[in-house]
Formats: C-alpha cells, structure tokens, sequence
C-alpha cells in the first residue's frame, strides 16, 4: 500500500502559513514590506479586533495588472527574483513569493489593484485559498489588501491569539520600527474607531523619532556614523543619561531591513561600557549598509534574522563607532557645553569677551575664567589684568577696556572646566556638593565622582603602563582558594600593569608588596581577594582583558571612601577640578549617576511660577 502522497496545493499553502503567519502581526508585516517594494509613498493600515477580524493595507504603489494579481495568489510566485544568484543579491523586503497564497489559505481575502496608466482595476476575491470572484472594479492606483476573520478555517490556531490589546501592541510595534527606517513613506495606522499612527513623509528622522517614541528621547539623541570599505554605520544613540530596563528600544536596520542581530546589540553595549549600569539597555536606532551579497537575509522564515559573511567587522565597526561618539562627550548638558563655549573660541579683545560673557549671564558676575596676556611675563601684567577685568565686567566701560589693549598685545581667554567654574555653596547630609551653574543647580554625588576618577586613573595607567606606586612598609600575605590562587598566577603580568607588586608564596598565597598609591591606606588584601574572585569566574576561554573593567570598577569602589565624609570647601573644589581634569562622565562606573542638573526652570515649575 503506498504510504506516501503528494500534499494538496491548499493544505501546502496551510502549512505555509505557520511558518509565515504567526500572528496577525505577520500579516501586517507582509502586506506593509509588499507595499514598500510597491514604491508606495503613503501607507494607510486599518485593524479591527486586534487583526483577528479585519486587517486592511492601502497603498499608492505601482499596482498590478490582471493576470500578476492572480498569479501574486500562487505559491512561490514573486517578481523580485529570477534565478539563484539573485538569492545572493537580496535588495528589497519580501522575495520568497509565499505570502499572499499563505495568508489567503487562512482567511476571507479581498485583492484590488490598478496600475497607474490602466483604466480600471481588478478584484480578486478568495475564501480559504480557493478563488471566488473575479472582477473589474474601479479604483485609484496602488494595491489594496483586506484579510478578513484570520484563521477562521484552523480554529486550533485561532485559540492560540492573545487579546486584541496584546495583538495590537505588536502591531503597533512592528509600523513604529518600520516608521523609523522610512521616514519618506507616510504612513497611517487606525484601529476601529481611533487613530494611532499618523505619521506625514517627511526626511528628517529625528522629527520622527520624536513622533513615535517621544521628545523628550529624542531632542538628545546622539549623532552616529562609521564606515569601512566593506560595511557604512549611521543613526542615532541616547546619551549615557538616558537608560532603560529591557532592549525594547534598540532598532537594528540592515539594508532598510528591521533585525534582530546578536552582533550588533553586543557591539552596542560594548560601546557604551561603563557609561550604563549592568542590566540597562540605551535607546538606540543603527542603520548598516552593506553589499547584498555580504549578507544572507534567507536564514529566517519571517525575514528577522540575517548572517554576516564578516560579523567581526561589523561588530568592530559598531562598537568602535559607538565608543567614539560617546568619547566626544556630545552626550553633555547644555550647561556643560557652556563652560567649554570661551576655551574652544580665541577672543582677541577684552570687550569681545565681556560682551559673549554678559550676552550669555545678564544677571550673573563675571567669574569662571580670567585674561591672560600673551607676550611678556604674567608678573609685570598682573595689576592690569585684575583693571581689565573689573572693567570688562561693567559695560559702561568697554570703551576703557578696549583702549587698553590696543596699547598691547593680544588677548586670550582662558575658561576653567565646566566642574571647577561652579561655584560651590555647600554639602547635604555629608554626601552630596550642592554648586550655582550657570543655568541652575548642580548636585554632585561625591562617592560616585571620586569612585569614576579612580576608575578613569586606573584604567589610563593601564593603558600607559604609568602607575604611582605606594610601597607597603610591612608586606601582607593573602590566602585565596585554589581557584582564585590559579587565576591570580595567570593573569599577575597584567596585574601589575594595575599598580601591583604581588609575589607567589607557594600553594594559595602571594605576598602583596605594593599596590596603586592611589590606594593610600585602604585594605590591599581585600583588593586583590576581590580581583581574584574575578578572574576565577571568567570562562575558559575569557581574558583579563574581557574582566578587566569589572575588576577596575571594584578596585575603584574600594579606593573610595563610603558613606558620609564631611569636607570644606577647599575639598569640594578640589573634587570638583579633579572631575575635569579626569574627563569625567556623569557616571560612577556601576551607571549611577555622579551629578544631576536642575535648571532654573524647573526651579520655577517647582514652584509654580510659571
């Protein structure tokens, strides 16, 4: 007896569409893609019930003729590949020719489409695959699909449909991302009664970033860009300010294709290092492009998974264009960035810089800086420097000031760091540095700053074999476990690097003969034990290199005074140059931050002055 047959064409497109239909998200996101092939400029998509009974996309798109919209209804039938080198050369969204017969095996399901110079367009009805009617209808051009009752023909699937929240919130997931890599394409998502998407064309993808996730995300979003011969990075990141609990806000795009890709999301957070807290994600949307044939994006029934044919490029390209961005240090307030305007500006009068100063501070006296005379020694021009600028402070007396240098030669203006021209007024609770800025208030953690200058000297010095070392009077002898006393043996070359004189003493000891003397007298043994303990748990094939920023954010952790510590203010501004001096980030190593700003206008909100 034969035992084996040749599937029906209609139960062949049933199991199809499991493996393209998951939920009505999918339908969604294949009739979206088909438009966008299309050339469509406007998008207009309508749910009812979450999808289950009703999902329609409209587009302004080429259209199709008769005989292609019934062949589009045939399995396997596409016009976007020819032969197999094609496969290799992937440009648009869908290529597969699976959709539409999928989706129509499973549901009530309207096709109507013109061309743009035919004089009517055809509707092709089908019920569960099986075509219905046939006709001429009349209608503008574009492509219009309607997917009705999904799943009504496979009950056992339908049951396994959340609710129509939970369905239309990855609907509305999916049109959010796709917004994001066409910022050209309008694009319109109602459901029922309410719109939820109205998003007009238009290029600029921050104006859309702004619509979709909010502005108070994207007003700061960081510019990103990278490029090799082979592989080109563009997009935006979130400053290290702005962090979340889960990665639901990292859009991955490869060649305009959404993506969920292992490579990039670790390069990503390589990037941001220590600038976010463990277990935080940024807000990020990246953009790759790259040689169709250098990418495989047929790895993956629903198109959400590609393979690189390089993934260490791209993932060297990503992480070292994230770092760098970061490392500008664009990712500074406002109020930062002022502190920085007169130092990256010469200003060669002192009514020049009178006159920026004011225009910048009308209510605030002249401070933050001072003139320094370029030519002959700093001694003989002291008194007419403290002349000139109590001159340029008063604008009465630019006239004075300017005759003044005209007499000599040119001026220079020298600005302090943002940290250092704060002006200091005091400490709370023992723990945090209350400072005037130029715009409002800054509150400084003074653990967490003196914990990141720590970890940016050690991690410097590392990197430049240039430690100041503090020789222990009485050498101390530190008993780990095997493990630990096996990981310490390996890695006591880099270790050194780190400031460290630390000898085997045979079996699970080693003798502690000098440490970092930024140390002063903090517990060495508790140091090492800790950076054993790290190193003990990296697997296998891990390096001191991929521990070697946990170790520092310990070591850092440990250098640093915890709790309360009263300090005057000679203390407090000296914290407050080092934190300059340091290229400090407004983080501690473990992402909390080290300060926060609060404007005068919040100030006023607070108290409802405005």
């Amino acid at each position: 007896m034969q035992k084996i047959k040749i599937l029906s064409e209609n139960l062949a497109n049933m199991i199809a569409a499991g493996e393209v239909v998951e939920r009505p998200v999918s339908v969604v996101k294949e009739l979206v893609e088909n438009a966008i092939d299309a050339g469509s400029s406007k998008i207009d998509i309508h749910i009812r019930d979450g999808g289950k009974r009703l999902i329609r996309v409209a587009d302004n798109g080429e259209g199709m003729s008769r005989e292609d919209a019934l062949l589009s209804l045939e399995r396997h039938a596409t016009s976007k590949i020819d032969d197999p080198s094609d496969l290799f050369n992937i440009t648009t969204m869908g290529f597969r020719g699976e959709a539409l017969a999928s989706i129509a095996s499973i549901s009530r399901f309207t096709l109507s489409t013109r061309e743009k110079d035919a004089i009517e367009g055809s509707t092709v009805i089908l019920e569960g695959g099986v075509i219905k009617d046939v006709r001429a209808t009349g209608m503008p051009s574009g492509t219009i699909v309607e997917v009705k009752d999904l799943f009504y023909n496979t009950p056992a699937r339908r049951k396994f449909l959340k609710t129509n929240t939970t369905e239309m919130g990855h609907i509305n997931d999916f049109v959010a991302r796709t917004a994001l890599a066409f910022p050209s394409i309008s694009l319109t998502l109602r459901t029922d009664n309410s719109v939820v998407f109205d998003l007009p064309a238009g290029s600029d993808l921050k104006e859309r970033i702004s619509n979709l996730l909010g502005k108070d995300d994207a007003k700061d979003l960081l510019e990103i860009s990278a490029e090799t011969e082979a592989l080109s990075l563009s997009g935006l990141i979130s400053p290290p300010s702005v962090q979340r609990s889960s990665g639901s806000a990292l859009y991955f795009y490869v060649n305009g294709r959404y993506v969920k890709d292992k490579v990039i999301r670790h390069a990503l957070l390589q990037g941001y290092g220590n600038y976010i807290m463990k277990g935080k994600y940024p807000l990020a949307i990246l953009f790759v492009e790259t040689d169709p044939a250098e990418v495989d994006v047929n790895v993956h029934p629903a198109k959400s998974e590609v393979k690189f044919r390089d993934s260490r490029a791209l993932h060297s390209l990503v992480h070292a264009g994230i770092e760098r961005t970061l490392n500008e240090r664009q990712w500074l307030s406002e109020t930062d960035r002022q502190g920085e305007v007169l130092s990256a500006k010469r200003i060669r009068t002192v009514q020049e810089a009178a006159a920026h100063y004011v225009s910048n501070n009308e209510n605030l006296p002249l401070r933050g800086g001072h003139v320094r005379w370029e030519g002959e020694s700093s001694g003989r021009h002291s008194s007419l420097l403290a002349k000139a600028e109590m001159r340029a402070a008063n604008l009465s007396k630019f006239k004075e000031a300017e005759e003044l240098v005209e007499k000599g030669p040119a001026w220079d203006v020298v600005t302090e760091g943002y940290f250092s021209s704060l002006n200091v007024t005091g400490q709370i609770g023992e723990m945090y540095i209350v400072c005037e800025g130029r715009n409002g208030m800054v509150i400084i953690d003074q653990h967490a700053a003196y914990e990141r200058i720590t970890f940016e000297e050690l991690k410097r010095g590392y990197e430049k074999r240039s430690f100041k070392v503090q020789q222990l009077l009485m050498p101390e002898t530190v008993e780990l476990t095997h493990k630990e006393a096996s990981a310490l043996e390996e890695n006591l070359e880099d270790i050194q690097r780190l400031g460290f004189e630390i000898e085997h003493f045979g079996g699970k000891s080693f003798v502690i003969k000098a440490i970092p003397s930024i140390f002063g007298n903090k517990g060495s043994k508790a140091i090492v034990t800790d950076m054993a303990s790290e190193l003990s748990e990296l697997p296998k094939s891990g390096s001191f290199k991929s521990a070697f920023e946990e170790i520092i954010k310990r070591i850092a952790c440990h250098s640093v005074v915890r709790g309360r510590r009263r300090m005057n203010i000679d203390e407090m501004r000296a914290l407050l140059t080092q934190m300059d001096e340091s290229g400090i980030v407004p983080h501690c190593p473990h992402g909390r931050p080290a300060h926060i700003d609060i404007p005068i206008s919040e100030l006023e909100k607070r108290f409802e002055r405005v």
